[in-house]
């Protein structure tokens, strides 16, 4: 990618942080480059010189119901960070609440359609996220960031170098923990690569503790999508690029964090979570 100067701005109906402008509504200026409101714009942390290229393939495997946090999701933040060529993004959707939004979009009843049935898409952009994940298992070199029964610790993970033909790939789940169960059972390529050994599972020992201060976490040790990545990084590449790339990343993560919770009254942040054991992991889930 090419030198990134300052931000533009410009202004787009579609673009409201609570939905579609209307008449009565005055439209508001966003970033071209992070597509938010220059109040919350978060440039001053992304690489002066564009996106970044990194020697690991991250595959984001998204439940659907994640695009709707956009705003205060922090995929966004990896993919303004990481080139397309290291990143890419699975969009897994559940088909029965497609065809329910639907029908509520247009004015009916939201009726269940039947059993679940569940499709993944390549991301929005098209940057091919199904066919990166396929060869990605293919390649013998994936691992799965997922606290599944046999999961390796990463801190003392021992792995080979790979090829430069075929790099390492770190496939991360974005959703809440029920929601992640939910997609990697339902991939039965994964499913079944995990099953057979061709991908590992790895988790994290000692991950620290989230700065997500306005979102609640199931427990305190828990991670956002972004501090997941860059932890693992830490350890799978330590290339002086990546080091650099995981700053720009956590930096444009700190600062979103920021300028969120100074719109929150009172500032205070979300009470800490985690009542039970502080330090206890989470309970492997089974991809039954």
């Amino acid at each position: 990618a090419g030198p990134v100067g300052p931000c533009d701005y410009s202004v787009d109906d579609h673009l409201w942080i609570g939905g579609p402008a209307t008449e009565s509504c005055t439209t508001r200026p966003y970033c071209l480059r992070c597509l938010r409101p220059p109040r919350v714009c978060v440039c001053s942390a992304l690489p002066e010189k564009g996106k970044m290229t990194i020697d690991t393939n991250i595959i984001v495997v998204q439940h659907s119901c994640e695009q709707r946090k956009l705003r205060i999701g922090t995929v966004p933040l990896v993919q303004l960070c990481l080139d397309e060529s290291c990143c890419k993004l699975v969009l897994v959707r559940n088909t029965r609440n497609q065809e329910e939004s639907t029908d509520a979009a247009a004015g009916g009843v939201a009726m269940d359609k039947g059993a679940k049935s569940w499709m993944s898409s390549d991301d929005i952009e098209g940057r091919g996220g199904n066919s990166a994940l396929e060869n990605a298992i293919d390649s013998g070199n994936a691992l799965l960031l997922f606290p599944c029964p046999g999961a390796v610790d990463i801190e003392t993970l021992s792995l080979p170098p790979c090829p430069a033909s075929a790099p390492r790939s770190l496939i991360v789940v974005d959703g809440t923990w029920r929601q992640a169960g939910q997609v990697l059972r339902n991939l039965p390529s994964l499913k079944e690569a995990v099953a057979s050994k061709r991908v590992t599972c790895v988790q994290f020992a000692e991950g620290g503790r989230s700065g997500y201060q306005f979102r609640r976490e199931p427990k305190a040790h828990c991670l956002s999508t972004l501090e997941s990545i860059t932890y693992a990084l830490s350890f799978l590449d330590k290339s002086n690029n990546c080091k650099l790339a995981s700053a720009h990343m956590l930096k444009a993560f700190d600062r979103m964090v920021k300028l969120q919770m100074s719109h929150i009254s009172g500032a205070k942040g979300v009470a800490a979570a985690g009542r039970e054991d502080k330090n206890q992991k989470p309970k492997p889930q089974t991809l039954d």
